[in-house]
């Protein structure tokens, strides 16, 4: 509630007024047409909502699948999570270091053949029985690969968006992001805690997924195309250093 008060009452308009977005509400749902019918746009907002939702389906049903499969303590567990974390934000770091010299299409590349190889090796493991050592490695790597795949995601996306419709595509993006994610969460939990496979099933198939959504981002795009690490007026599309964009 304070942070919403703050920004109606206390948080000015930054936008200089001729490049202000036009028409109120009514506008919202046309500018979300326009950007549905964008083949990168929507190609790059699934991939990375499904990346965004195996990171979900990750972080809610872990605990679980973690303590009482494999037998990790809540001390040991809190560890392998800060680990996570960290292999998160070191990629994100790395990957604002890279694109003075890559392309934001590599990088997802990178990212979405990370999370699609960790997600069906996760699976492969855990129904094979191989063990905590292998499980552990895999999940490090399918956060991790987060820290690429998300930024440049967002960047690719936004890369042929006019500025004017640059608010309702961050917010479409958001909303894609965390949906599919805490829809089918819930009901990876419905399985139970006595195994491990559907949450390397459902995992798997959300690395997949991301993988055959991500063709459409690769593809020329026609005017505005981002190829580079640069910024064309009037255009957004530079990743920053973090998944958040």
């Amino acid at each position: 509630m304070a942070y919403l008060l703050a920004t109606a009452f206390g948080l000015g308009e930054t936008l200089p007024e001729d490049s202000r977005q036009r028409g109120g509400l009514a506008a919202t749902p046309k500018a979300f047409r326009e950007l549905l019918a964008s083949r990168r746009f929507v190609g790059c907002a699934l991939a990375s909502s499904f990346a965004f939702a195996a990171g979900i389906v990750y972080i809610s049903v872990s605990p679980f699948v973690l303590e009482s499969v494999y037998g990790l303590s809540p001390e040991v567990f809190s560890l392998v999570v800060g680990v996570n974390a960290l292999g998160l934000a070191a990629t994100a770091q790395v990957g604002a270091r890279l694109v003075g010299r890559l392309s934001p299409q590599t990088l997802l590349t990178w990212g979405v053949a990370a999370i699609a190889v960790a997600g069906t090796a996760l699976l492969v493991v855990v129904l094979v029985g191989v063990g905590l050592m292998a499980v552990l490695p895999i999940l490090f790597v399918l956060t991790a690969s987060l820290g690429l795949l998300a930024p440049n995601a967002a960047a690719l996306a936004l890369a042929d968006t006019d500025t004017r419709k640059a608010g309702s595509a961050s917010a479409l993006l958001g909303v894609l992001q965390f949906s599919v994610g805490a829809v089918v969460a819930p009901l990876v939990g419905l399985g139970g805690t006595a195994t491990a496979v559907p949450m390397s099933a459902v995992i798997a198939t959300f690395g997949l997924a991301s993988l055959v959504c991500c063709v459409p981002c690769l593809l020329p795009s026609g005017a505005g195309q981002l190829t580079r690490p640069t910024q064309r007026r009037g255009r957004l599309g530079r990743p920053g250093p973090s998944g958040v964009v």
